[in-house]
């Protein structure tokens, strides 16, 4: 039944092609504000908690919107509140406990545990919340190609080149120290990437700059001698050892009592699939269970083909089948 259920959920993410689905604005209490918030179904099967991505669309994002009405259409409530930081591709210490907040007010407002689905960086700070903050209130946690650790996702991300920079962008926007006119043309670049600017913004920008801040940003956009450089001088700071501690879930990784999957493209190019493989590891070697997948089906759409591209689909299914098992066990036995 789980490996169906996984099935469905991947056709309908996929294709989407969803049941009617009720889509109501909602406000979250953290720490003091409101979030606003997206609750899509109704509680049938269970509740989850999608923590968006750094996406500058946030919740508004289709592919967020998308994911909220796959898993409303097999019976589950689901709450998809933005991360103002997150959605601003801010990195911060912080964010975990406002995960775990919203986590708490959902659980309390459905009356039973919940799920977390999530992917990338707020994955990892899903799973460091999960593990530290609410393993009490949790069914499940899934997360699609997210950090290990902070060390090595981001010293990968910074001695890249020739790849999609997005990720590296954001890095050295967030962290390394310039002058403001470069930071603002990162972030200009970063944003025409990700929101897939058909005219580009940056080189209009890039007019308006001196030469000597354009040669500064070419050459941490281009140089990974000098972009590793700069970034293991700033690695060496306690600011960034306080930060490593809070955005790394691995030392968070301790016996826990929810399911754990963790699911990760093969070629992913912005984190390196190692890094769920070395998560999956600790979480087994904690006593957790824990079901991780390396597939070449979600990796920036390259896949394989014919049986073998079937045998990995099979495997992907029954990976997102044994999170929602998971997620509808807590609302199976509220029924019985």
């Amino acid at each position: 039944m789980s490996f169906l259920r996984g099935a469905e959920f991947v056709a309908r993410a996929q294709l989407t092609w969803h049941k009617p689905v009720e889509r109501l604005e909602v406000e979250i209490p953290v720490e003091g504000e409101l979030l606003r918030a997206y609750k899509y179904g109704e509680n049938l099967e269970g509740t989850v908690l999608i923590v968006h991505g750094m996406t500058l669309r946030g919740i508004d994002d289709p592919r967020m919107d998308n994911l909220g009405r796959a898993f409303a259409s097999l019976g589950f409530a689901v709450y998809a509140p933005l991360f103002p930081e997150v959605a601003a591709l801010k990195i911060r210490e912080y964010t975990s406990a406002r995960i775990a907040q919203a986590g708490r007010w959902i659980s309390r407002q459905e009356k039973q545990r919940i799920a977390i689905f999530s992917a990338s960086f707020s994955g990892g700070l899903s799973l460091v919340a999960s593990c530290r903050d609410l393993r009490d209130e949790l069914t499940a946690v899934c997360t699609i190609g997210t950090l290990g650790s902070a060390d090595t996702t981001l010293e990968f991300l910074m001695g890249q080149e020739g790849i999609d920079d997005y990720g590296t962008l954001i890095v050295l926007w967030n962290f390394i120290g310039m002058p403001d006119r470069v930071r603002e043309a990162l972030l200009v670049a970063a944003a025409d990437n990700g929101l897939q600017r058909a005219e580009p913004e940056l080189p209009a920008f890039l007019k308006t700059m001196t030469q000597d801040e354009r040669d500064l940003f070419y050459r941490f956009r281009n140089d990974r001698a000098f972009r590793l450089n700069e970034w293991h001088g700033f690695a060496s700071t306690q600011r960034y050892r306080d930060l490593h501690a809070q955005i790394s879930p691995l030392p968070h990784v301790t016996p826990v009592p929810f399911k754990t999957v963790l699911i990760h493209g093969q070629q992913d190019n912005v984190i390196p699939a190692s890094e769920s493989e070395t998560l999956g590891a600790a979480f087994e070697k904690s006593g957790s269970d824990v079901h991780a997948l390396t597939t070449p089906l979600i990796s920036h759409g390259h896949g394989s083909m014919g049986l073998s591209a079937a045998a990995h689909a099979v495997r992907l299914a029954a990976a997102f089948g044994e999170f929602l098992s998971a997620a509808a066990d807590n609302a199976r036995k509220r029924l019985q």
